[in-house]
Order: C-alpha cells, then structure tokens, then sequence
C-alpha cells in the first residue's frame, strides 16, 4: 500500500529508504507516453508470480551454478574410510540425489524450439543446410531430431524402433 511505502520512505536509514524506492518504482510503473489513460487492469496474484518466475528464470539463465558439498565420510572422521550408507543419505537430505533424479529426466533443460536449434544446430550442419535448399519444407528442429536420432541408431543399432 502507499501508507506503507510513505512510511518506509521516512526513514532515517538510507537503506530502507532505497527498498521503499524500489518497491515504489516497480508496484507503480509509469505509463507510456500517449498511452491512454483508461481503466487500469488490475493485476492478480496468478500474474504477478507469474512475472517473478519469468524474471527469477531470466536471472538464473545468466548464471553458471555450480556446487561445492561438503560431507562427513564416517562417524568417527577416520581417514581414508568411507561409510557409503551415511555418504548416501547425506546426499539425499542435502537434495542431491533429487536434483539428479530430476536432471536425469530434463526438467531443468526446456529449451523452445529455436532455441534447441540454435543450441544443437552443429551436429546436425549438413542435413540443415540440405534441408534449407530442399523442395520439400521442413521445420529446422524436425530435421534436427530427425537426423541426430539418425546418428544415435548409427552408434548404436539397438537404440531403433522394432
């Protein structure tokens, strides 16, 4: 509300300050110009985190994660021994194991179709290019799985449909 961020406003901490001004600038965005001045439209909550998830995905587009963990090889600290069951569940409390499982079946990795081609289009340079100049129109990501399935077969014939 306002009243609040009037308040956050006053205060005598710089810091707060630049937070109330912050959350003022993006709870109220300007209009633009010549834009007209009709009913607003207001947001609702299913919008508004569904613009925090967009922006959080954004950010986290930009990153390179990666993870350092740290685990206790046994009870007792002994050198050089490794008590795998306590490894193990050291590994699912910290969600590990989970975010394998998850990885495993390529949650994290949605890529839409122009970006799977610009991502993948160098395996696949050849039969792209033949397709371009075919009479034949195919979308570029079909000829992409199409022929990165084809090479998969090839390494490994029992991988092709019965």
């Amino acid at each position: 509300p306002r009243e609040a961020t009037e308040l956050l406003l006053s205060s005598s901490s710089g810091f707060v300050q630049e937070l109330a001004e912050i959350i003022s600038s993006s709870a109220a965005p300007e209009p633009a110009k010549g834009a007209r001045a009709g009913p607003k439209k207001s947001v609702t909550v299913g919008g508004h985190f569904s613009k925090q998830l967009a922006e959080l995905r954004a950010k986290i587009d930009l990153t390179s994660p990666h993870y350092v963990r740290c685990l206790k090889p046994n009870g007792a600290l002994i050198p050089d021994h490794f008590d795998p069951l306590m490894i193990v569940d050291q590994l699912r409390c910290a969600g590990v194991v989970e975010a394998v499982r998850v990885s495993r079946v390529g949650y994290p990795q949605r890529y839409n179709h122009a970006q799977f081609v610009t991502r993948y289009k160098n395996l696949a340079l050849k039969e792209l290019a033949k397709a371009a100049k075919g009479s034949r129109k195919m979308k570029p990501v079909d000829t992409l799985v199409d022929a990165i399935a084809k090479k998969m077969v090839d390494i490994d014939p029992t991988l092709a449909a019965p």
